[in-house]
This record gives C-alpha cells, sequence and structure tokens, in this order.
C-alpha cells in the first residue's frame, strides 16, 4: 500500500471515529442529564433544599425580593434543575 492511500485511510477512519465518538458522546450526556433531573427531582432532594432555603431565610424562587427591599440570592441558582435547558 503507497504511503498517500495509508494516509488517505488514517483520515477516513479517524473521520468515522470522529462521527461515531460524538454521536457516542452526546448519548451519554443525554444519559447522564436525565439520571440527574430524576435525581434533583426525587422527594427526598426537593424536602432537603426546601428545609436548607427555610434555614437560610430564602424564598422558593432562586433570587426575589422580601417586601422589605432585600434580595434573597439563592446558594443554589447556579445548580441545574428541573429548568436546566437542552
Amino acid at each position: 500500500m503507497s504511503h498517500g492511500r495509508r494516509r488517505r485511510w488514517l483520515r477516513v477512519g479517524f473521520a468515522l471515529g470522529f462521527v461515531m465518538g460524538t454521536k457516542a458522546g452526546r448519548e451519554r450526556y443525554e444519559e447522564m442529564r436525565r439520571a440527574w433531573l430524576q435525581v434533583w427531582n426525587s422527594g427526598p432532594v426537593q424536602e432537603a433544599e426546601a428545609r436548607i432555603r427555610a434555614t437560610l431565610g430564602l424564598r422558593t424562587s432562586p433570587a426575589g425580593h422580601h417586601g422589605n427591599g432585600v434580595v434573597a440570592t439563592s446558594a443554589f441558582a447556579d445548580l441545574p434543575g428541573p429548568g436546566v435547558p437542552t
């Protein structure tokens, strides 16, 4: 096999591997995302979050006004929750 032909097959193999790996990567990402959302939305996690928010005096929304001009910010604001964009 000539040098040019080997190089061409190497490129074809690389491209095929890249495409297959990208597809597998996206599928794995979606699988992990679904698992995370299932855990995040579970009763025990939501109850724990509610207790922490109550202990810290935070509202249900990540940031909100208390009526006295003080804005509550959440330690959970940066965590992906049910509204995670796809």
